[in-house]
């Protein structure tokens, strides 16, 4: 918000007007004053564009997104499927596949990668 993307109105004592539809504004200014606090966010496109001025979309929305790593199926043994849901859109994509058929195992996102472990392969 303050990269110069956008004008900055300032007033006499220092203060910076910001001029945006005050619907959603108090959610977000509560979740920045206390980020560690549990809430359910607006599941709309009003909200996600507020949320995107202000360049927070990777810190509010960072854990709405599930990953699904390959499982077995009876008669295909193992898979190799990769999947990732948006829950904000409610959409899945398709990624790019494991390298290697896997299944029981495990997955943790860490330090802006995921990491999939303790697997059985065909």
């Amino acid at each position: 918000m303050f990269s110069g993307r956008f004008p900055e109105d300032i007033d006499e004592n220092g203060c910076i007007f910001i001029d945006r539809d005050p619907t959603h504004f108090g959610i977000i200014l509560n979740w920045l004053r206390d980020r560690g606090a549990p809430r359910e966010f607006p599941r709309n496109e009003a909200f996600l564009h507020e949320v995107q001025y202000y360049g927070l979309q990777e810190s509010m929305y960072n854990s709405n997104v599930l990953y699904v790593f390959g499982g077995r199926e009876e008669r295909q043994g193992y898979g190799r499927m990769n999947e990732r849901f948006d829950c904000i859109h409610n959409k899945w994509t398709v990624l790019a596949p494991m390298p290697a058929p896997r299944g029981y195992h495990a997955a943790v996102a860490l330090g802006g990668r995921l990491y999939v472990c303790g697997l059985f392969q065909d």
